[in-house]
């Protein structure tokens, strides 16, 4: 297949198949669509677009990006008529792809859907006002206002997995607890690098650097608040660790 080059909108940019082209607008649609870069190719268009107005526990309940994207029949949706659409998560962003006349095209629709490049949105920083609680010699992380917070204060001498800290919502409904386990290699659970933590559907995100592993839980009881989740994971990606001075 000839590529064209590829056209960059809102974090996402994918490769266009010889014969398309990107339009300025969406198609004419029955409801607001998300924001979202549209390639036309004759009687097909093709719309990919970040959902803004889901929680974090919904992006949770989306399922990964496929190896490959496969078309499914066409159906009649809500906004677009006859036509596909396929959900997905992706670096903590809700995607979604509405196909229109796509079964003639289904080798070029796909093969543009796997060309999409996702790119990382970084998280929203906490609001200015947030207090900060220290652990060890130089960890930190941002306490929603309200809540409650242990820390641990002196870490020289405790031994691994240790609990850093423990964040409580002013009902008690929502905790974040934020632990530290015994040093090992990368992994799944724990990944390496800097990228923003992704929570799983059960509230679990991980990270490592040097060696140091850390996860991050949040639990969550009967009648939680959506803000107090979503302020959760903020404090959660507001966390810094160091690993000077660590034992």
């Amino acid at each position: 297949m000839h590529l064209a080059t590829a056209a960059v909108f809102a974090g996402l940019s994918w490769t266009l198949p010889a014969g398309w082209q990107s339009l300025p607008a969406p198609p004419p649609l029955r409801c607001p669509g998300p924001s979202a870069l549209v390639a036309a190719s004759g009687a097909t268009v093709v719309m990919v677009g970040a959902t803004d107005d889901v929680t974090p526990r919904d992006v949770a309940r989306l399922p990964p990006r496929p190896a490959h994207f496969r078309l499914a029949g066409e159906r009649e949706l809500e906004c677009l008529g006859q036509g596909s659409a396929l959900a997905w998560r992706e670096h903590g962003r809700a995607l979604t792809a509405w196909v229109r006349g796509g079964d003639a095209r289904r080798g070029a629709v796909e093969a543009l859907l796997d060309s999409v490049v996702v790119q990382r949105v970084p998280p929203p920083p906490p609001p200015a006002g947030w207090d900060t609680a220290f652990s060890g010699t130089a960890d930190a992380i941002r306490v929603p206002p309200g809540w409650s917070v242990r820390a641990l204060r002196v870490q020289r001498g405790v031994a691994r997995p240790r609990a850093l800290y423990r964040l409580t919502s002013r009902d008690a409904r929502v905790v974040l607890r934020v632990r530290e386990h015994r040093r090992g290699r990368p992994s799944a659970a724990f990944p390496a690098g800097r990228a923003p933590l992704v929570f799983d559907a059960r509230g679990r995100a991980g990270l490592s650097f040097r060696g140091y592993r850390i996860s991050f839980r949040v639990l969550a009881r009967a009648g939680a608040s959506a803000r107090d989740l979503d302020w959760a994971q903020v404090s959660a990606r507001s966390a810094g660790f160091s690993w000077i001075g660590r034992e």
